[in-house]
C-alpha cells in the first residue's frame, strides 16, 4: 500500500475534477441542478473509492464500484444533447 501522495490515479482524478468544475455551470438550465450535484458527488465518490482500493487487500470489488461510477458518469454526460455537450467542452478547453 503506497502513500496517498504517490497515487497517480488519485492525482489525475483530482486534476480532472478541477478541470471539469468550471463546466458544471454550463449545463443546460433545465438540467443544471441535478447534473451538477450528481457530477460533483460522483467525482468525489470515485476519489474516495480510489483511496479505499489502495487500502484494502482485495481490490476487485472496489475497482468494480469505481467502474460502475465511471459508467454512470458517461451516461449522465450523454443526457445533454450533442450540441450542449460540445459547448460545455469548448468552454473548458
Amino acid at each position: 500500500m503506497s502513500d496517498l501522495n504517490n497515487l497517480i490515479i488519485l492525482q489525475k482524478m483530482y486534476d480532472f475534477y478541477l478541470w471539469f468544475y468550471p463546466a458544471l455551470g454550463r449545463y443546460p438550465k433545465h438540467e443544471k441542478f441535478v447534473l451538477t450535484t450528481q457530477t460533483k458527488e460522483t467525482c468525489l465518490q470515485i476519489m474516495t473509492l480510489i483511496v479505499k482500493a489502495n487500502k484494502v487487500r482485495n481490490r476487485k470489488p472496489v475497482l468494480f464500484e469505481i467502474d460502475t461510477e465511471l459508467d454512470w458518469s458517461r451516461k449522465a454526460c450523454g443526457y445533454t444533447s450533442a450540441a450542449e455537450g460540445a459547448a460545455i467542452v469548448r468552454g473548458i478547453c
